[in-house]
């Protein structure tokens, strides 16, 4: 079968289910806790205690850059009512540009700022777990030799940092196939864990820390118009290729949009295949 006969299988499937789809039912996978590891600590911790005051100084400016953003929309709206006032159309719609400007970047820099506090969280979390082990003993985490080999240090941490680092023992990731691909496996071990509808991504807090936000997309059971492409060759990830976009992947979302805004595609794709879409979450 082409690639082309795909998609239109794909976009078939689409419209067939959104004029027919009654309800979905979608099988929890079951939860048993992960035998947790301990971390060792050296320095009695001082790394750690590094890395929170690193975080909350990143913290502290991304607040600052928020503060500034959010008063830049002030003066931009003080702008459009004076422009309104003139009665004159040029100079109001340039304010209105100039608050839709303004607009936009307070929400990237508010993005930015829950970003940094995800850090410090997990900087925080990992400090307290090496102070009660008693600052030693144990392994480093199974994604610090990929680290060591250049993947931003902070994705490491990030990956540490979660509750269950290991995922659910015995459950499929939903994005085993990027690892079969080359992408560590530890990765695809955490997104075990699956989110609740709606829910932020079991792995998102490394892509707060520098993964592509598309591999926490698809952990997630989500697929936008923004997730793909995924970069491929990724620092300490040279053999990882990424993934493409698909053609045509607007049309089949926009098809499918009725029922993916209920719930995410990966629950969808657990009772109807849909070719080529479903491929991307598992």
């Amino acid at each position: 079968m082409t690639k082309m006969w795909k998609l239109a299988l794909a976009t078939f499937v689409a419209i067939a289910l959104v004029a027919g789809f009654t309800g979905t039912s979608a099988t929890a996978a079951p939860v048993r806790a992960a035998a947790g590891q301990s971390t060792e600590r050296a320095n009695e911790c001082g790394q750690q205690q590094a890395r929170v005051a690193q975080t909350q100084r990143n913290a502290k400016i991304k607040r600052a850059q928020l503060a500034k953003a959010t008063k830049v929309v002030k003066q931009a709206n003080k702008r459009l009512q004076k422009a309104k006032k003139s009665g004159q159309k040029a100079l109001i719609k340039d304010a209105k540009k100039g608050v839709k400007r303004a607009k936009a970047n307070k929400a990237l820099k508010s993005k930015n700022l829950k970003k940094a506090r995800n850090l410090v969280a997990v900087a925080a979390q990992q400090l307290r777990a090496c102070q009660q082990a008693g600052g030693g003993g144990g392994t480093a985490g199974p994604l610090q030799p990929v680290c060591d080999a250049g993947l931003p240090q902070e994705v490491c941490d990030a990956l540490d940092g979660l509750a269950l680092p290991g995922g659910v023992v015995g459950a499929s990731s939903p994005i085993q196939s990027l690892c079969d691909a080359g992408l560590p496996q530890a990765i695809c071990d955490a997104a075990t864990n699956l989110p609740l509808p709606g829910a932020d991504s079991p792995i998102q807090a490394l892509c707060d820390a520098g993964l592509p936000q598309g591999i926490c997309d698809l952990a997630a059971g989500n697929v936008g118009l923004d997730t793909l492409p995924i970069p491929g060759g990724l620092p300490g990830i040279p053999g990882f290729p990424g993934v493409e976009s698909v053609p045509g992947l607007d049309t089949i979302l926009l098809l499918l949009s009725p029922l993916t805004s209920q719930v995410p595609l990966g629950t969808l794709c657990a009772t109807v295949d849909i070719p080529v879409v479903c491929d991307l979450v598992g």
